[in-house]
């Protein structure tokens, strides 16, 4: 009977460490998933972030465009200085100047 109860008990332990390792795999599983979804969320922030920083560059230089030499005086900016910036694809930062 000892023996019997002995077994009985082995097997219950066996089949608790089964489930428990189970339950620790199917957490690790939905963990590693959800690292996965805000390493993709990170990602589409960081390229909308881009992409309004472009539009935001793209509307300077084609407001930059639009003044006459007075008001890039204003500015203290030159002609060409307009025309440097202007021409430099959307991609590309504009350089600040040291004063």
């Amino acid at each position: 009977m000892a023996s019997t109860n002995m077994a009985r008990a082995a097997s219950e332990h066996r089949d608790e460490s089964l489930r428990h390792s189970a339950g620790k795999a199917a957490t690790r599983m939905k963990t590693k998933a959800n690292s996965g979804r805000s390493l993709a969320s990170a990602s589409l922030r960081r390229c909308a972030a881009l992409l309004r920083q472009w539009d935001a560059r793209m509307r300077e230089r084609a407001f930059l465009a639009t003044l006459n030499d007075v008001q890039l005086r204003d500015r203290g900016l030159s002609s060409t200085d307009r025309w440097r910036e202007v021409n430099k694809p959307f991609s590309f930062a504009t350089r600040r100047r040291r004063r």
